[in-house]
C-alpha cells in the first residue's frame, strides 16, 4: 500500500532539523497508513531494554548475544535421553 504524500508532512531543507517529537509522529503517520498491526507492535516496544542494551560495550553486548543464542539453542534439542 503506497502513503499518499498529502498526508505526510514535509520539513524544507531550509527550516532548522525535526525535532524528535515531529520524527515520531511522521513514522506513526506512514505506519498507520502501512499497517496499523505493525503500528501497534512499535507502540508495545520496551524501549528500556533497548537503552540498556545500548548503554553495555560493544563486547558486553556480543556476550550477552552469544548467551541468548546457546540459551535459544538448547530449546531446539531433542529432551529425549535418546537425543542428549
Amino acid at each position: 500500500m503506497a502513503v499518499d504524500p498529502a498526508e505526510v508532512t514535509v520539513v524544507a531543507p531550509n527550516e532548522a532539523e525535526p525535532k524528535a517529537d515531529t520524527c515520531s509522529a511522521l513514522m506513526a503517520q506512514i505506519l498507520a497508513s502501512l499497517d496499523p498491526e505493525l503500528q501497534q507492535a512499535v507502540a508495545e516496544v520496551d524501549r528500556s531494554l533497548i537503552r540498556l542494551s545500548l548503554a553495555q560495550s560493544p563486547r558486553d553486548r556480543l556476550r550477552s548475544a552469544s548467551n541468548m543464542m546457546r540459551s535459544l539453542m538448547r530449546f531446539g534439542r531433542d529432551p529425549s535421553p535418546a537425543g542428549r
